[in-house]
């Protein structure tokens, strides 16, 4: 049986944390840091507001980090799906 992989994203008010683990082992992460004057279109509202942003930098993180099966299997989607309802 193979282990589980999990995405997991922790957006901070400057940055967005990333980790990609398989079972309980870490294989990746990365700290994706957004320009001040991206975040400056989204002051005062909320953070939910900048999922276009965030998803861009993870999306990214994913190709350059050769987790393209990750992609593939629908992570970035399933993130879509849950924070736009």
């Amino acid at each position: 049986m193979s282990a589980e992989r999990i995405l997991a994203v922790n957006p901070g008010s400057t940055s967005t944390k990333v980790a990609a683990f398989t079972g309980e082992r870490t294989d990746r992460e990365h700290t994706i840091r957004h320009a001040d004057e991206h975040l400056l279109a989204y002051r005062d509202k909320p953070i939910v507001d900048q999922l276009p942003l965030r998803l861009a930098g993870i999306d990214a993180w994913l190709h350059d980090a050769a987790l393209a099966e990750a992609r593939a299997a629908g992570c970035c989607h399933l993130c879509r799906a849950a924070l736009t309802r």
